[in-house]
């Protein structure tokens, strides 16, 4: 294909895991050799469920830049410099996020799109590349470079649909049908045709350096394209015996950091600003309270009385006896001692009188 790079039979990474991390030994024309890691799994699991609309935006920030420095000054290495530099906190977010960034901009500095990383274009979007070709030079900032983000994001959402359904059905059914994760994707392999042509696991190993400027030696795992990536870590995940969960907040697998016990992913979902962990356990709290009158009758009062300790209504101490008293029968009526009638008709006596 005329679009495709010279180089792309070069791999597009090295992998490697040492102490708990996996690591992604990437080089583009434009950056030093570096590496992505993270916990084994994290970054495979999390690029599942991430909001593709992000990469859209990271993308499009991307494109301004470029835009900005190439109107500044029309050198290859000062252009790439402006946009490491002033999009460097979008590429430490997930590796395989980065990874279409990087493609994005060696895209936008070479002209030519790199399909090591782009493995999920429909027939459509090669028509769009195609024509693109044809019609530019694409030696110009002109719009054709920015229409491209939306084939981008259309690769990355189909790659993500099939890795969120894989590990689902790795991970979530053999916990139904008895068998373990790894005894799972066998079977899979061995029954499932489509399965097999997307998963199946052979890769080349290699003795080589952990990075060009050190000595140490490690073992490689060579990995072509980001469907090789994709599953180097999933057989990581499979056979360190990595462990994860069901966020308490949207529903999806996360590998749990620093506390084993946590209940919810750092992810931020569609529609929200913040992060599960953050605003999960305050959701959850709010559903709790709604759905239980004794909460929701005290949680009033609570906010009520404390408006008044604020203008002085009320003393603090005052406020404290009643708050440790009001706790005591919440807790009975919420048990089945105290009925609901009686706590509030309790409730509207000591806190609308004060």
């Amino acid at each position: 294909m005329v679009f495709a790079k010279k180089n792309e039979s070069a791999p597009l990474a090295y992998g490697f895991v040492e102490d708990g991390n996996l690591y992604k030994k990437v080089k583009w024309a434009f950056t030093e050799e570096f590496n992505y890691f993270n916990d084994i799994g994290r970054d495979l699991v999390n690029f599942a469920w991430l909001d593709c609309r992000v990469l859209s935006e990271m993308l499009e920030l991307i494109w301004g830049t470029y835009v900005a420095a190439r109107l500044r000054k029309e050198d290859y290495d000062f252009i790439a410099s402006v946009i490491l530099t002033r999009c460097s906190k979008f590429f430490s977010s997930n590796s395989y996020h980065s990874l279409y960034l990087m493609s994005y901009i060696d895209f936008l500095l070479d002209d030519r799109l790199d399909l090591r990383v782009l493995t999920d274009i429909c027939d459509e979007d090669m028509d769009v590349i195609s024509e693109i070709h044809q019609a530019f030079s694409l030696k110009s900032g002109d719009r054709a470079k920015e229409n491209v983000i939306g084939i981008f994001c259309r690769a990355a959402e189909t790659k993500q649909q099939a890795v969120a359904a894989t590990l689902e059905s790795i991970l979530l059914q053999s916990q139904s049908d008895g068998r373990s994760a790894i005894e799972r994707y066998y079977y899979n392999e061995q029954n499932d045709t489509a399965f097999r042509e997307n998963w199946h696991s052979d890769f080349i190993v290699k003795f080589g350096k952990r990075a060009e400027s050190q000595d140490e030696v490690v073992q490689l795992t060579v990995l072509q394209t980001i469907d090789d990536i994709l599953r180097y870590e999933l057989v990581q995940l499979l056979t360190q015996n990595i462990k994860y969960k069901l966020c308490k907040n949207c529903g999806k697998l996360f590998i749990p950091s620093g506390r084993s016990d946590s209940l919810y992913c750092n992810r931020i979902m569609p529609g929200q600003e913040k992060p599960c962990n953050v605003i999960g356990a305050n959701i959850a709290a709010k559903k709790k309270v709604n759905e239980n009158p004794a909460l929701a009758l005290y949680r009033q009062a609570y906010q009520r009385l404390n408006k008044r300790v604020e203008y002085d209504y009320m003393t603090q101490e005052g406020f404290n006896t009643w708050k440790a008293l009001a706790l005591e029968k919440r807790e009975q009526c919420v048990s089945g001692g105290l009925p609901y009638d009686d706590f509030k008709a309790w409730i509207d006596e000591t806190s609308r009188q004060r």
